[in-house]
């Protein structure tokens, strides 16, 4: 007789609830018949596997063994049968769930509305991504079918071999401020004109932008003060106080004691990426999903007077 799958997955399930009722409850069995299934392996293994007293179930040496051997044994089976079904499933049908992870940016959600228009049986779950490094790994290792990436030009992404990346749009970097600044009043600022000032970087997000500042001011001939590290709330809270600003993408809405202005005197860069796993059966809406990417940056990008004048003074020229 063989150990099986299942009765590994038993013996981890008993370890975790530390209690025969409780695993036999998350197992889906009765009590009794999971301690005939218990029985059988100890008698397989030579020796018990649990100590078993009003308390619950502690493992025996033996046991610790067992259970330490699944936790390293199970994840790799179960990472097996994903790739396993991956490779085998019909090329015609989307994946059951289709996990995606994005940047703050305005891609998502219509590439996400896209997607369920497309994969009208599939599950899709998103979680927003700080790191997108961490993405790009996360896309070629099959942990990720699909991401809404950003990445400066100059600080380019990684690109795995099997990792289709396709660039949506490329936008002006604007600068954030509050609306009590005196620089605040310009169409345009220059960036040398806020040497001095205190910044801050995203909190949520980690694509260089530390050192995409950096080269910024060095080029307007100084060196950056990076005072603070938020996101929503804080970093709104403090850019009003006037207590910092920070770099933004082009289609940040102005809000109440927050200005946004382009930057006049240094060129910056923010790309938008949509990227997904070649071999990945998502992979095939690939345009389709680039196509809904860039129309809903568009729509966005016109809600924001500032972009709008910004593109139509650069397109005059």
């Amino acid at each position: 007789m063989e150990l099986e799958v299942r009765q590994l997955r038993m013996i981890r399930a008993i370890g975790d609830a530390g209690s025969l009722t409780k695993a036999a409850a998350s197992l889906g069995l009765t009590q009794p018949a999971l301690t005939y299934q218990l029985q059988r392996v100890e008698r397989m293994l030579g020796g018990s596997l649990f100590f078993r007293d009003k308390q619950g179930a502690r493992p025996t040496a033996l046991g610790q063994l067992v259970i330490d051997h699944t936790r390293v044994l199970l994840p790799s089976l179960d990472k097996l049968l994903e790739e396993a079904q991956l490779r085998t499933a019909d090329r015609d049908s989307a994946p059951r769930v289709i996990r995606f992870a994005g940047h703050p940016t305005p891609l998502a959600g219509p590439v996400i509305q896209r997607l369920r228009e497309l994969a009208t049986n599939s599950e899709i779950t998103m979680r927003q991504q700080r790191g997108g490094h961490d993405a790009m790994d996360l896309l070629a290792s099959g942990g990720l079918e699909l991401a809404t990436l950003l990445e400066h030009p100059n600080l380019p992404l990684p690109r795995p071999p099997d990792v289709i990346v396709r660039d949506v749009v490329t936008e002006p970097v604007f600068v954030a401020m509050a609306s009590t600044n005196p620089l605040s009043n310009q169409d345009e600022v220059c960036l040398g004109d806020l040497a001095g000032q205190s910044w801050i970087l995203p909190a949520d997000l980690e694509i260089g932008c530390g050192e995409y500042l950096r080269g910024l001011c060095e080029q307007a001939g100084f060196t950056p003060h990076v005072a603070y590290r938020l996101s929503g709330y804080n970093a709104r809270d403090v850019l009003e106080r006037g207590l910092g600003m920070m770099l933004v993408q082009a289609t940040t809405m102005t809000a109440k004691g927050i200005a946004v202005l382009p930057i006049k005197d240094i060129k910056t860069e923010l790309r938008h990426v949509l990227a997904m796993h070649s071999e990945s059966p998502v992979a095939r809406y690939c345009e389709q999903l680039a196509s809904a990417a860039a129309t809903g940056y568009w729509d966005q990008a016109r809600r924001s007077p500032v972009y709008v004048n910004w593109l139509g003074n650069t397109l005059s020229k």
